[in-house]
């Protein structure tokens, strides 16, 4: 009796070991995902700009520089992004007015948030002019909520104090 209760104990605490470190791996394994998931990307470029678009929703972007973008700031269909502007300019130099002259576009379905965490709401979205939205343009469908920053220095078509718009 005593050999065998002393076998089990042995079997027990294997078992014990053997599912802890189980835990250990999955936990682990869960928190590198979410933390993955809610990484902020830094981006001091166009092209780093558009690449980290490209990544998994949600997406958090942070600019380390100013960006001048030759294409509009596309928000895909469905994903949702969050923006901290960190005190820089995110702008467009287009002469005369172009339906995809505006600096960020939210097409359907797309989220965007606009953060400054410079501490100073220095950051600025500039220099669009479009049809609609010269800042920003949601499609209907999109969300924007802005925090912080500033849009400026945009202008829609018959409409030059058009910083932020709608689609319809």
């Amino acid at each position: 009796k005593g050999r065998y209760a002393q076998n089990n104990k042995k079997i027990y605490f294997k078992l014990l070991k053997m599912k802890t470190k189980l835990f250990l791996v999955l936990y682990v394994t869960l928190l590198a995902m979410v933390q993955g998931a809610w990484a902020q990307t830094e981006v001091a470029s166009e092209s780093a700009l558009n690449e980290a678009l490209s990544g998994e929703s949600p997406i958090s972007i942070k600019l380390t520089a100013d960006i001048t973008l030759k294409e509009r700031m596309a928000i895909p269909e469905g994903k949702t992004v969050t923006l901290d502007l960190n005190g820089h300019t995110l702008q467009r130099n287009e002469e005369g007015y172009h339906w995809y002259y505006m600096v960020i576009h939210l097409l359907g379905n797309a989220t965007l948030t606009v953060n400054d965490g410079s501490g100073n709401n220095s950051g600025r979205i500039t220099g669009g002019h479009a049809y609609g939205g010269g800042g920003i343009y949601c499609e209907p469908g999109s969300k924007l909520t802005f925090n912080g920053g500033t849009i400026i220095g945009n202008s829609v078509r018959n409409d030059p104090d058009g910083g932020a718009g709608w689609g319809g």
